[in-house]
């Protein structure tokens, strides 16, 4: 008999906060957890981003351009091609097993999450996830043109000359392109 149960969220809802508003903690948690679930005795970041490579190579996902070293993506050691990104999110998007949940966490355009201020002229057309740190900004996701034609994108930009704004509004810029109608 326990002594003590818990039992907490769903993956599909914790996944909410760490993608919707950049709560870091929660992918450094996902990443060890899954260690864990593969077998590890422990959880620790090594193992973490072992069991994820095993588990995007065994779905047919491309690792060979991958590095992680943590869950969250504040390393600078991390590395991902928008090429294997948008490989991802086309998986994502295709799988109904987590597809609904994976979009539906996305910051939406102008409205929410990290996107609630950002890529106005799109707003409601392109679900992302947002990333940002000292000369890196990233921008991931969905967008939905004007044709109703859903388009996947990523796009990374590492180690640029001026201020991160300039950055970001550019990458809002070309996500609000994504849903403009050709002129």
């Amino acid at each position: 008999m326990p002594l003590h149960e818990f039992l907490g969220s769903s993956v599909a809802e914790v996944v909410v906060p760490f993608l919707k508003w950049s709560h870091n903690v929660v992918g450094e948690t996902l990443l060890k957890e899954l260690a864990v679930a593969r077998g590890a005795a422990r959880g620790s970041f090594a193992e973490g981003a072992a069991a994820l490579r095993a588990e995007l190579a065994r779905l047919g996902l491309p690792t060979g351009d991958l590095t992680v070293v943590d869950g969250s993506g504040l390393s600078y050691e991390n590395r991902a091609s928008p090429r294997a990104l948008v490989a991802a999110l086309l998986f994502a998007r295709d799988s109904f097993s987590l597809g609904p949940e994976l979009v539906a966490a996305l910051p939406i355009a102008g409205t929410d999450g990290t996107l609630r201020r950002r890529a106005g002229g799109a707003r409601g057309r392109v679900r992302a996830k947002t990333g940002l740190l000292t000369q890196v900004v990233g921008l991931s996701g969905y967008a939905r043109g004007p044709d109703g034609e859903e388009r996947v994108f990523s796009v990374l930009v590492n180690g640029y000359r001026g201020d991160a704004r300039s950055a970001m509004d550019a990458l809002d810029a070309f996500a609000e392109a994504l849903t403009a109608a050709a002129r």
